[in-house]
Protein backbone atom coordinates (compact mmCIF):
# COMPACT_ATOMS: atom_id res chain seq x y z
CA UNK A 1 0.00 0.00 0.00
CA UNK A 2 1.48 3.48 -1.26
CA UNK A 3 1.65 5.23 2.67
CA UNK A 4 2.94 8.69 0.45
CA UNK A 5 1.75 11.83 1.77
CA UNK A 6 1.64 14.98 -0.61
CA UNK A 7 1.36 18.34 -0.51
CA UNK A 8 -2.03 20.33 -1.57
CA UNK A 9 -0.97 24.23 -1.07
CA UNK A 10 -3.08 26.17 -2.64
CA UNK A 11 -1.52 27.20 -5.71
CA UNK A 12 -3.43 30.42 -4.92
CA UNK A 13 -0.97 31.09 -2.07
CA UNK A 14 1.98 30.51 -3.96
CA UNK A 15 0.87 33.01 -6.63
CA UNK A 16 -0.17 36.01 -4.16
CA UNK A 17 2.25 38.74 -3.31
CA UNK A 18 0.50 39.09 0.59
CA UNK A 19 1.67 35.30 1.08
CA UNK A 20 0.34 33.33 4.34
CA UNK A 21 2.12 30.79 5.58
CA UNK A 22 2.17 27.80 8.07
CA UNK A 23 5.17 27.33 9.58
CA UNK A 24 6.70 23.39 10.66
CA UNK A 25 9.99 23.13 12.52
CA UNK A 26 11.17 20.10 13.24
CA UNK A 27 13.97 20.14 15.84
CA UNK A 28 16.75 18.03 17.42
CA UNK A 29 16.36 18.62 21.14
CA UNK A 30 19.36 18.84 23.65
CA UNK A 31 17.27 16.10 25.88
CA UNK A 32 18.44 12.70 26.46
CA UNK A 33 14.62 11.43 25.51
CA UNK A 34 15.83 13.49 22.28
CA UNK A 35 18.81 11.74 21.89
CA UNK A 36 16.96 8.50 22.36
CA UNK A 37 14.43 8.82 19.97
CA UNK A 38 16.83 9.64 17.23
CA UNK A 39 18.82 7.07 18.37
CA UNK A 40 16.03 4.55 17.80
CA UNK A 41 14.73 6.13 14.85
CA UNK A 42 18.18 6.83 12.63
CA UNK A 43 16.74 10.11 12.70
CA UNK A 44 17.65 13.95 12.48
CA UNK A 45 15.61 15.09 14.16
CA UNK A 46 13.00 13.71 16.80
CA UNK A 47 10.33 16.42 17.37
CA UNK A 48 7.82 18.19 15.31
CA UNK A 49 5.90 21.61 16.14
CA UNK A 50 3.64 24.10 14.21
CA UNK A 51 3.63 27.58 14.37
CA UNK A 52 1.97 30.72 12.94
CA UNK A 53 4.96 33.16 13.72
CA UNK A 54 7.77 33.67 11.45
CA UNK A 55 9.71 34.93 14.44
CA UNK A 56 8.98 31.49 16.18
CA UNK A 57 7.88 33.02 19.26
CA UNK A 58 4.82 30.85 20.19
CA UNK A 59 5.17 26.74 18.94
CA UNK A 60 2.11 24.07 19.15
CA UNK A 61 2.78 20.55 19.25
CA UNK A 62 2.16 17.65 21.74
CA UNK A 63 5.29 17.25 24.27
CA UNK A 64 5.63 16.98 28.10
CA UNK A 65 4.25 19.66 30.14
CA UNK A 66 7.48 20.11 32.49
CA UNK A 67 10.99 19.57 31.71
CA UNK A 68 11.10 16.45 34.77
CA UNK A 69 8.00 14.86 33.39
CA UNK A 70 9.23 13.15 30.08
CA UNK A 71 6.05 10.88 30.33
CA UNK A 72 3.41 13.20 31.06
CA UNK A 73 2.25 14.91 28.62
CA UNK A 74 -0.12 16.88 26.12
CA UNK A 75 -0.91 19.66 23.92
CA UNK A 76 1.56 22.42 24.49
CA UNK A 77 2.35 26.08 23.58
CA UNK A 78 5.88 25.52 22.94
CA UNK A 79 8.56 28.78 23.40
CA UNK A 80 12.00 29.38 23.44
CA UNK A 81 12.73 27.65 26.66
CA UNK A 82 12.23 24.36 25.38
CA UNK A 83 14.56 24.66 23.10
CA UNK A 84 17.61 25.46 24.97
CA UNK A 85 19.25 23.10 27.88
CA UNK A 86 22.91 23.99 29.34
CA UNK A 87 24.17 26.51 27.15
CA UNK A 88 22.86 23.87 23.91
CA UNK A 89 20.14 25.28 21.43
CA UNK A 90 18.19 23.07 18.97
CA UNK A 91 19.02 22.16 15.59
CA UNK A 92 16.29 23.04 13.78
CA UNK A 93 14.54 23.15 10.35
CA UNK A 94 12.03 24.70 9.26
CA UNK A 95 9.50 24.21 6.87
CA UNK A 96 6.93 28.06 5.54
CA UNK A 97 4.44 26.39 3.44
CA UNK A 98 2.07 28.76 1.92
CA UNK A 99 -1.41 28.60 2.07
CA UNK A 100 -4.56 30.53 0.95
CA UNK A 101 -6.67 32.86 3.38
CA UNK A 102 -9.01 29.67 4.01
CA UNK A 103 -6.38 27.15 4.66
CA UNK A 104 -4.84 29.46 7.30
CA UNK A 105 -8.66 30.35 8.86
CA UNK A 106 -9.16 26.92 9.06
CA UNK A 107 -5.81 26.11 11.08
CA UNK A 108 -6.35 29.32 13.22
CA UNK A 109 -9.74 27.80 14.24
CA UNK A 110 -8.45 24.45 14.99
CA UNK A 111 -5.43 26.08 16.99
CA UNK A 112 -8.13 27.82 18.67
CA UNK A 113 -9.93 25.03 19.61
CA UNK A 114 -7.72 22.88 20.60
CA UNK A 115 -6.29 25.78 23.20
CA UNK A 116 -9.85 26.06 24.86
CA UNK A 117 -10.13 22.10 25.17
CA UNK A 118 -6.25 22.01 25.56
CA UNK A 119 -7.03 19.78 29.35
CA UNK A 120 -8.78 17.33 26.95
CA UNK A 121 -5.73 15.95 25.28
CA UNK A 122 -2.86 13.79 26.27
CA UNK A 123 0.21 12.97 24.65
CA UNK A 124 -0.11 9.17 23.19
CA UNK A 125 2.58 6.91 24.52
CA UNK A 126 1.12 4.15 23.49
CA UNK A 127 1.91 5.21 19.98
CA UNK A 128 5.13 6.54 21.02
CA UNK A 129 5.89 3.22 22.26
CA UNK A 130 4.38 1.33 19.25
CA UNK A 131 6.27 3.82 17.03
CA UNK A 132 9.57 1.50 16.47
CA UNK A 133 7.33 -1.54 15.49
CA UNK A 134 5.77 0.57 12.40
CA UNK A 135 1.88 0.76 14.59
CA UNK A 136 -0.21 3.70 15.14
CA UNK A 137 -2.29 3.40 18.51
CA UNK A 138 -5.86 5.50 17.74
CA UNK A 139 -6.85 7.13 20.85
CA UNK A 140 -9.13 10.15 21.25
CA UNK A 141 -7.71 13.42 21.70
CA UNK A 142 -3.93 11.74 22.39
CA UNK A 143 -1.08 12.41 20.01
CA UNK A 144 2.57 12.29 19.68
CA UNK A 145 4.19 15.31 17.80
CA UNK A 146 4.07 13.16 14.51
CA UNK A 147 0.21 12.51 14.59
CA UNK A 148 -0.47 15.88 15.63
CA UNK A 149 1.72 17.46 12.99
CA UNK A 150 -0.06 15.07 9.91
CA UNK A 151 -3.21 15.52 10.95
CA UNK A 152 -3.56 19.38 11.65
CA UNK A 153 -1.64 19.61 8.16
CA UNK A 154 -4.13 17.53 6.97
CA UNK A 155 -7.69 19.51 8.60
CA UNK A 156 -5.61 22.78 6.93
CA UNK A 157 -5.54 21.25 3.68
CA UNK A 158 -1.87 21.53 3.07
CA UNK A 159 -1.36 17.54 3.48
CA UNK A 160 -3.37 15.08 0.81
CA UNK A 161 -3.56 11.49 0.56
CA UNK A 162 -2.90 10.77 4.14
CA UNK A 163 -3.46 7.29 5.42
CA UNK A 164 -4.95 7.49 8.72
CA UNK A 165 -3.24 4.30 9.60
CA UNK A 166 -0.10 4.51 8.85
CA UNK A 167 2.45 5.67 11.37
CA UNK A 168 3.87 8.19 9.53
CA UNK A 169 7.69 9.22 10.65
CA UNK A 170 9.00 12.46 11.50
CA UNK A 171 11.37 11.40 8.47
CA UNK A 172 8.53 11.01 6.14
CA UNK A 173 6.64 14.69 7.20
CA UNK A 174 10.50 16.45 6.92
CA UNK A 175 10.93 14.79 3.21
CA UNK A 176 6.96 15.72 2.23
CA UNK A 177 7.77 19.46 3.33
CA UNK A 178 12.13 19.65 1.89
CA UNK A 179 11.00 21.85 -0.95
CA UNK A 180 9.67 24.40 1.41
CA UNK A 181 13.11 24.46 3.81
CA UNK A 182 13.81 28.76 4.79
CA UNK A 183 16.43 28.02 7.38
CA UNK A 184 18.45 25.18 9.49
CA UNK A 185 20.52 25.67 11.79
CA UNK A 186 20.62 26.67 15.30
CA UNK A 187 16.72 27.80 17.24
CA UNK A 188 16.83 31.15 17.64
CA UNK A 189 13.16 32.13 18.43
CA UNK A 190 11.97 35.35 20.26
CA UNK A 191 12.21 35.00 24.49
CA UNK A 192 10.09 32.57 26.51
CA UNK A 193 6.39 34.00 26.29
CA UNK A 194 5.18 33.57 30.19
CA UNK A 195 2.43 30.63 28.70
CA UNK A 196 4.35 27.90 28.53
CA UNK A 197 4.92 25.90 31.93
CA UNK A 198 7.98 23.88 31.00
CA UNK A 199 10.42 24.94 33.63
CA UNK A 200 7.82 25.01 35.92
CA UNK A 201 9.83 21.44 38.05
CA UNK A 202 7.57 19.01 40.04
CA UNK A 203 8.96 17.43 42.80
CA UNK A 204 9.14 13.86 42.56
CA UNK A 205 5.70 12.75 43.93
CA UNK A 206 3.86 14.87 42.05
CA UNK A 207 5.67 14.26 39.05
CA UNK A 208 5.25 10.40 39.65
CA UNK A 209 1.25 10.88 40.63
CA UNK A 210 0.92 13.06 37.24
CA UNK A 211 2.63 10.24 35.53
CA UNK A 212 0.68 7.45 36.52
CA UNK A 213 -2.90 9.18 36.18
CA UNK A 214 -2.56 10.22 32.91
CA UNK A 215 -1.15 6.69 31.36
CA UNK A 216 -3.29 5.07 33.06
CA UNK A 217 -6.62 6.94 31.50
CA UNK A 218 -4.41 6.59 28.08
CA UNK A 219 -5.26 2.81 28.76
CA UNK A 220 -8.64 3.33 30.10
CA UNK A 221 -9.49 4.69 26.77
CA UNK A 222 -7.70 2.01 24.76
CA UNK A 223 -9.76 -0.37 26.49
CA UNK A 224 -13.21 1.60 25.81
CA UNK A 225 -12.09 2.12 22.23
CA UNK A 226 -11.38 -1.98 22.08
CA UNK A 227 -15.39 -2.54 23.87
CA UNK A 228 -16.68 -0.05 21.85
CA UNK A 229 -15.11 -1.99 18.89
CA UNK A 230 -16.04 -5.72 20.20
CA UNK A 231 -19.88 -4.68 20.20
CA UNK A 232 -20.32 -3.84 16.75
Amino acid sequence: MDTTIAVGASREAANTQNKRYLYVVFSSTPYKMGRFIRVMTNSRYNHVAVSFDPALGTLYSFARHYRNTPFYGGFVRETATRYAYRGHLADIKVCAVPVSEAQYASALRTLEDMIRLSKRYSYNMLSAIAAPLHRRVHLPNAYTCIEFAVDFLERAGVLKQVDPDHAYTIKELEACLNSYQVYSGGFHGVPAQKHDSFDNKQDLITATALTVVENAKLVDRLLKRDRTSTKK
